[in-house]
């Protein structure tokens, strides 16, 4: 089961009808109220840190007030999610030597609908799967360790399809040496 995935119905031929909208339960469920009979597209968006992939020909047909779901992978109203096919690996390295282990990649999905991420490993090594389309890349420490890195370059775009399934990002960061020692307190 997928939680807090968020599913909406919407007209594309007719906004004055507003998209509905709901995030699924613990066991995946959910429940949109609120329509008249017709056909509406249906989106899955998936929550953060989900790397699954929503079939993208959802349709949910209204009739007598009861909604049947219709596209690839539906069965019973269960939409089935699947892994993504493409993959994107590198490494993390200070100065490009020294490896980083627990660093944060992530990726998020160029105009919304999915952000994964991936920590690096004793080696600095990292892999993620992603869907197809475009993903900004960036890597971010870990708040909760000691941190002695800083990686100061934009997020890279990186597109995934048929032709480019598997992909490679390296990140050199640059160490640091700077501490900040301080306090945080209420006035008296």
């Amino acid at each position: 089961a997928v939680q807090n995935a968020w599913v909406m119905a919407y007209n594309p031929t007719n906004w004055v009808v507003q998209p509905k909208g709901i995030n699924t339960d613990s066991s995946g469920k959910f429940t949109l109220g609120g329509l008249s009979d017709g056909t509406y597209t249906l989106e899955v968006n998936m929550p953060w840190g989900q790397g699954l992939v929503a079939p993208s020909n959802l349709q949910v047909v209204v009739t007598s007030g009861v909604g049947t779901i219709s596209g690839t992978n539906v069965t019973n109203n269960t939409i089935k999610l699947q892994e993504p096919s493409n993959t994107l690996s590198g490494w993390v390295k200070k100065s490009g030597t020294t490896a980083v282990a627990n660093a944060k990649v992530e990726a998020h999905k160029d105009m919304g609908g999915g952000f994964v991420e991936a920590r690096t490993d004793s080696s600095g090594n990292y892999s993620l799967k992603l869907s197809d389309g475009s993903w900004w890349v960036e890597v971010r420490p870990d708040w909760g360790t000691d941190i002695d890195w800083v990686y100061t370059e934009p997020s890279t775009r990186m597109t995934f399809g048929a032709s480019n399934p598997t992909q490679t990002k390296n990140f050199s960061v640059t160490s640091t040496d700077a501490i900040i020692y301080g306090y945080v307190k209420k006035a008296d």
